[in-house]
Formats: C-alpha cells, structure tokens, sequence
C-alpha cells in the first residue's frame, strides 16, 4: 500500500512540475484554424486599436496600451520586447484568454462536443468588456446590447 501512494504521489508531482501554464500565441495561431472568425475580426475596430494610438503617439503610455495590445504586461504584449507585434490590437485572446491550451486540446479532442471552458478559453461576457477598457473614464457611453453585434461571432467548426 505504501509504495502505491508513493508511486500516485510521483505521478502527481511530476505531473505538476511539467503541467503547461496557459500561455498567449497570438492571432496568426488563432487564424490557423478559425480564418473566417479572424477575417471578421481583421474588419472592426479591435483589429485597429493599435493603430489609434499610433496616431496619437501613444504606444508608450501604459494606460493606452492597457486597452489597445492583448495582455499587456501579461504574457501577451510587452513594451520594447521583440515579440510584441505579434499581440499588437485587442486581438481574440484578449476577451478569451490565453490559447495554447485550447490548440493543444482542439488538437487531441472532438473539438464539436467541447464548450469554451472544455477547451481551455474563457466565454466573454460585458464583465469582460467593462473589466478594463470600456469603462466610462476611457471610452465614450458603451452599451454592450449595442456593440456586442459588432463582434459577435459562433464557434465555427475547426480544422483538424
């Protein structure tokens, strides 16, 4: 009986030490799979928040880019690190988390009888939205009934 716990206890150490943390991939990965959601997404304005506060030569200012980059300071965007381009805009890990897990389990899974949470995304909802970015002091009267069409999208099936 000892060695059994012993043995259980290895494994779960083991698998502890090299459990993947969820970490942030970027919308090219995203596009891999899910293209017509991301061509959706390439034609609103979350796709373009990078490049408003190009405009007002804001790429620098932490308060800006809380808002306009996915995961700042989080793992996603990061401020003079080579790699920020690649989360650049309020990209789709932005509302629905980190996505190396959901590829590593759309890969091993039958993706089409999996929810969001299965697959190791968040489900946003306006708490999302209001969290960080709109909020009054940031950003003009946001009713989520009115912009959430704008975004709106349905899973759609993967390629495997």
């Amino acid at each position: 009986m000892k060695k059994l716990m012993l043995i259980v206890l290895c494994v779960c150490v083991v698998s502890l030490v090299y459990a993947e943390e969820p970490r942030y991939v970027g919308v090219k990965e995203c596009k891999i799979c899910h293209k017509k959601l991301v061509e959706k997404w390439e034609r609103t304005a979350h796709a373009k928040a990078f490049e408003r506060i190009e405009i007002k030569n804001a790429v620098k200012e932490p308060d800006c880019l809380r808002c306009h980059v996915t995961a700042f300071n989080a793992g996603g965007y990061k401020m003079d690190d080579p790699n920020a381009s690649k989360f650049e805009a309020v990209q789709c890990e932005a509302c629905h988390g980190p996505g190396s897990q959901h590829i590593k389990i759309a890969k091993e899974s039958d993706t089409e009888k999996s929810g969001d949470k299965a697959l190791g995304l968040v489900t946003p909802s306006v708490v999302t939205c209001k969290k960080e970015c709109h909020k009054k002091a940031h950003f003009r009267i946001f009713t989520y009934e009115e912009y959430w069409p704008l975004i709106e999208h349905k899973r759609e099936k993967t390629i495997k």
